[in-house]
């Protein structure tokens, strides 16, 4: 049988933004770097109690990982269809839609004065030096394997 990485070691968990209603103040996942990346997947996963005006989803930009200098919004969605059920969304970035100078990310996820439940959870692939797992977001707590 011919050796086949797991997803585990093919992508990264490199962002995420914790399951908490988002009502009154947008959110922003971690900020991480696309240097060593060549494609990020943010995965939105939304409650079934949003009001108007909806969510709105922004992908930015940055040069730097405190996001100090001005970051540009690289992706934008609405999510304004999903008032009576749960739903999840799929934003993909590659590395060469962005800017020269820019190789930072942050999601932002805002519901306006709207309540919902929502997470986001942002899987990074293509390392440059594998195993992705040496790469994981710090929180990240346990992986799990079925073999």
């Amino acid at each position: 049988m011919a050796y086949c990485e797991r997803l585990t070691e093919q992508l990264g968990l490199v962002a995420t933004i914790d399951p908490a209603d988002i009502s009154g103040a947008p959110q922003n996942s971690d900020i991480f770097s696309m240097e060593l990346r060549r494609r990020a997947l943010f995965i939105l996963s939304t409650g079934a109690t949003v009001q108007a005006p909806g969510i709105l989803v922004q992908i930015r930009e940055a040069a730097d990982a405190a996001a100090t200098a001005t970051t540009a919004v690289i992706l934008t969605r609405a999510a304004t269809a999903c008032a009576a059920v749960a739903s999840q969304y799929l934003f993909e970035v590659t590395a060469e839609a962005m800017a020269a100078g820019y190789t930072y990310l942050v999601g932002t996820v805002d519901a306006g004065a709207g309540a919902t439940l929502a997470s986001m959870v942002v899987l990074a692939d293509v390392v440059r030096y594998h195993p992705a797992t040496d790469n994981d977001l710090a929180s990240m707590v346990a992986i799990q394997v079925a073999n």
